[in-house]
Order: structure tokens, then C-alpha cells, then sequence
């Protein structure tokens, strides 16, 4: 497994099959972690082969910078015919995705396993444009 670390973002890219990349965002994401969060996503996006899951565990707080990277993601991904699913979102997150109405473009899973598991199983159809 290979591992790109930015304070507050780590991508692990599995060493093999599975085409699952699993990006960890910890502490706080805010304006300060605009462009190593996007570079870290962009990354992610371009190495996976089935679907990037954003691990939210670590996370202590989220505003619009992890949202706007979220949706930029996604959009990344489905161009590829990728999915991207949300583990362990916090709270806060959950309510920024409801107040947003954007609940419905990132599944949430209570689990990292959950979600690369749903990823890895999914048809590609599953979280496509």
C-alpha cells in the first residue's frame, strides 16, 4: 500500500486488486486545506479503477472546502464511471450534506469496511453521472 500524506489528508492506494483508493481526512478541513485536499482527491480519482472512499472518522470539522472537493470529486469520478462513498461521516458533516441537499450524491456508510465493500461489489452503474 502506498501512502501520500498532506497533514490533513493520507491516500492509500491498494497495492493490489479491489481498484478501491481509500482517502483519510482527519482534524480540520477548511480553506487553509483547499489545494493539498483537491490534489489529494484528484489523485485518488485518477489511480482508482473501481471507486474512492473518503474515511471521515478523524474528522473534527468540515465547512464548504470539504464539500466543494467532495462534489469536484465526484464529478472527477463519474466522469470515469467511478463511485465515491463517504465512511464514518461525523455529525456535522451529515448535516452540511442534508443542508445542502447533497445527501443523495454521496452515500454514507458507518464503516470504512461498509464502504469499500459496497464499492468493490456495486455495479458500475451504481454512482455514475
Amino acid at each position: 500500500m502506498i501512502h501520500v500524506t498532506e497533514e490533513s489528508v493520507v491516500v492509500e492506494f491498494p497495492a493490489q486488486g479491489g481498484g478501491v483508493v481509500v482517502c483519510r481526512v482527519h482534524g480540520e478541513i477548511d480553506i487553509e486545506a483547499r489545494g493539498r485536499l483537491r490534489e489529494a482527491l484528484a489523485q485518488a480519482a485518477a489511480r482508482a479503477t473501481a471507486g474512492v472512499v473518503v474515511d471521515c472518522a478523524g474528522l473534527d470539522f468540515a465547512d464548504s472546502t470539504l464539500l466543494n472537493a467532495l462534489i469536484m470529486l465526484r464529478r472527477q469520478a463519474g466522469a470515469r464511471h467511478l463511485r465515491v462513498a463517504l465512511a464514518a461521516p461525523t455529525r456535522q458533516l451529515l448535516h452540511l450534506l442534508d443542508l445542502t441537499g447533497t445527501t443523495a450524491l454521496l452515500p454514507c456508510f458507518p464503516s470504512r469496511a461498509a464502504a469499500v465493500a459496497a464499492l468493490g461489489s456495486a455495479p458500475r452503474a451504481w454512482c455514475g453521472t
